[in-house]
């Protein structure tokens, strides 16, 4: 496999992973995580929308990086 299909392949998957963890944090964390308690779902969605963010900026990179 060629490195820019492969950077490709991450950018893509790791794009739509970032979305859904900064687009419907609460969401991901009710699936990956099961019912939290009540003081604990904003707290916790918000460090799910920053590791979004996070994820987002590594797509960006695997992207940018597949035209080498």
């Amino acid at each position: 496999m060629e490195t820019s299909l492969a950077f490709t392949i991450i950018a893509v998957a790791l794009t739509l992973l970032g979305l859904f963890k900064f687009i419907a944090p609460k969401k991901f964390n009710e699936n990956s995580m099961g019912e939290l308690h009540k003081e604990a779902v904003n707290p916790a969605a918000a460090i799910r929308s920053a590791l979004g963010g996070m994820v987002l900026t590594v797509a960006l990179i695997a992207f940018m990086s597949s035209k080498f």
